[in-house]
């Protein structure tokens, strides 16, 4: 409609590893699938005193899933888990919040949502002597949630309470993907380095000083790169001043993360990058200004929207 304001929703995707089972006498099925994580989710009780603690590198505030709701839904003709869960962020040490009065930040202020949705969409493959099975995560991600805040605090608390992983590229299939385009458009790098010096700063201790290290971070936006050019500097490890590089890729509807770690092999007495290569697909929906003002969290509407992206996204 000509001059209708909307507003976009995203929805990332991603999957679960795929779990292998022997075909038995008892078969397991989609439902059932789903009344299992139902009954995890439930036995696991999570309250603010048995509450997820996710830390964060470098930062002072943790993030604490205090609450997770799971029922049973149908979404294009399968049972499916709608995940409603509690969170927030806390140990913040700077900073208020203005209403009526300026409140200061502490330590005991928390700053959270009782509205992330998430529906899990059971997948299963059955061969002749075995079954295939893993989970479609799909989020709800409104404008109000810090996206990669969000997605993380899911997939923690799948590994937690569900016993499941995401799923990872592996750098040959990465690689595989990556050449079918020619030039990528937008490409954001991370380079977190360490450069050791006997030189540091002040005349007055050089008397004393055995060693040292300088810590920076640079982040590069790069446009029309090729991708040939982009595995070359993924696979460089000659540097042994880059302590952990981190490559943000869109393509299309596609995201890929890749992240590289130094880590010592002592048995091998060397250091070597630890190679982690996430994916996910990035749906969308559009909303109007009204629902957005009026229905952003009202269950019934959230479970529509999504139903809308599930159907499409399995199409």
């Amino acid at each position: 409609m000509k001059g209708l304001k909307l507003k976009t929703i995203r929805i990332p995707v991603f999957t679960t590893k795929i779990e292998e089972e022997e075909i038995s006498l008892f078969e397991i099925d989609r439902e059932e699938m789903v009344r299992i994580v139902c009954e995890k989710i439930k036995e696991f009780k999570c309250s603010s005193t048995n509450k997820i603690v996710l830390e964060n590198e470098s930062k002072n505030y943790t993030h604490e899933i205090v609450k997770l709701d799971a029922q049973r839904k149908d979404m294009h003709g399968s049972p499916v888990v709608f995940i409603k869960m509690s969170a927030h962020k806390t140990n913040l040490s700077d900073g208020y919040i203005e209403t009526s009065e300026k409140i200061p930040m502490t330590k005991d202020v928390k700053i959270g949502s009782d509205h992330h949705y998430i529906v899990m969409y059971p997948m299963i493959i059955k061969g002749r002597t075995k079954f295939k099975r893993h989970w479609n995560i799909f989020i709800y991600d409104d404008p109000n949630k810090d996206s990669q805040e969000f997605i993380r605090m899911v997939k923690e608390m799948i590994k937690r309470v569900l016993s499941l992983r995401i799923c990872n590229l592996k750098a040959k299939d990465f690689e595989e993907e990556l050449k079918e385009y020619s030039i990528i458009d937008n490409v954001t790098a991370n380079f977190q380095t360490v450069e050791f010096t006997n030189n540091i700063h002040d005349a007055n201790f050089n008397d004393y000083i055995v060693g040292g290290k300088i810590y920076s971070k640079k982040e590069f936006n790069l446009v029309k790169i090729p991708s040939s050019k982009i595995i070359e500097i993924i696979n460089d490890d000659g540097s042994i001043t880059i302590k952990k590089k981190i490559f943000n890729i869109s393509l299309g509807k596609k995201e890929y993360k890749v992240s590289q770690t130094i880590r010592k092999d002592y048995q091998k007495a060397r250091t070597k990058y630890a190679l982690l290569i996430e994916s996910l697909f990035n749906e969308s929906i559009s909303i109007t200004e009204d629902e957005y003002n009026t229905k952003l969290y009202d269950d019934k509407f959230v479970i529509d929207k999504l139903e809308s992206v599930v159907t499409n996204y399995m199409s």
